[in-house]
Order: structure tokens, then C-alpha cells, then sequence
């Protein structure tokens, strides 16, 4: 019988969402303007294994973040829903517009303690890209843009130059 309610009490927690992989990276403090502006160029991707990411560095994809909350993007990516769980390449994007400092969601560490996921909300964008969340945990170092269900770790992941 204590198996049996080991089992049952365990079964959530297997079938429940874990954590993104990247969650580590996360920026948990909310970033000053001066800190998040500049060039963010491509890093990898892991969301569609058809897209050579060899090919994405030989012509990056860059965000420009500028100070009077404005941006531009240049070749970037936009992948598009396919099936349930799965995202394929659709086309390469030039944008630019409004950008706004947000929280774009949280992190639980499992013992109750809840951080800020701080990131970019940018306008007049695919809907795939409308959310931006930064890297760094002392310093914005990069920008994630995630897929589907965190804890698959389909990104895409920008280094800030």
C-alpha cells in the first residue's frame, strides 16, 4: 500500500513541466536602459534542425536595442507552429519599432522563491518575436526567444556584442 501511494504522489511530478534548460540564464533583475542597449547578434538556434545555424553566422541575423526605445532587426528568423509541439523555418525578417522593458514571466526554483524573467516586448513583429527575454544573471549579455513548452529548449539565442 506505501508503494502504491509513493507511485501516485510521484506520477505529478514526472508529468508536470520542469524548467526551461536556459532558465539558469535568465535576467532576474530588472535591467537599466543603458544596460540592455546595443547589437545582439545570433548565437544558435534549436528550434528547427533543417536550419543550418552555419549558415544563420555567415550572414547574422542582428536586433539593434536603442536607447529612445526603438529597434531594428535584420534577417531574423521567424519560425512558424507545424504540427502541435513543433516549429519550422518560414522566412527571414527586417523590422524595426517600439520596444518596451517588461517582465515576461517567472521562475520558480521549486522551494516556493519566484524571480522575474525580465525582458523586451517589441511591436510591429511576427507574433513569434514579440517577446524577447534577456540573458545574464549579473549583466544583459543576450536575448532568448523561446518556442512551444520551456522545458523542450527550443530557442533562439542572441549574444550581445
Amino acid at each position: 500500500m506505501k508503494n502504491l501511494l509513493l507511485v501516485l504522489l510521484l506520477i505529478p511530478a514526472f508529468l508536470s513541466c520542469q524548467h526551461s534548460p536556459f532558465s539558469h540564464r535568465y535576467t532576474t533583475e530588472k535591467p537599466e536602459v543603458i544596460d540592455i542597449v546595443g547589437v545582439y547578434e545570433f548565437d544558435f538556434q534549436t528550434v528547427d534542425d533543417n536550419l543550418n545555424s552555419e549558415d544563420l553566422k555567415a550572414k547574422p541575423p542582428e536586433i539593434a536595442i536603442k536607447p529612445n526605445g526603438t529597434f531594428e532587426i535584420r534577417r531574423l528568423p521567424v519560425f512558424k507552429k507545424n504540427g502541435i509541439a513543433e516549429y519550422k523555418f518560414d522566412r527571414t525578417v527586417f523590422r524595426s519599432g517600439k520596444w518596451s522593458l517588461e517582465t515576461l514571466g517567472s521562475i520558480d526554483n521549486g522551494w516556493g522563491n519566484v524571480d522575474r524573467h525580465w525582458g523586451l516586448v517589441l511591436d510591429s513583429v511576427p507574433e513569434e518575436l514579440k517577446y524577447a527575454g534577456f540573458l545574464g544573471r549579473d549583466k544583459v549579455n543576450g536575448i532568448i526567444f523561446g518556442y512551444g513548452d520551456p522545458d523542450t529548449g527550443n530557442v533562439m539565442i542572441f549574444n550581445k556584442k
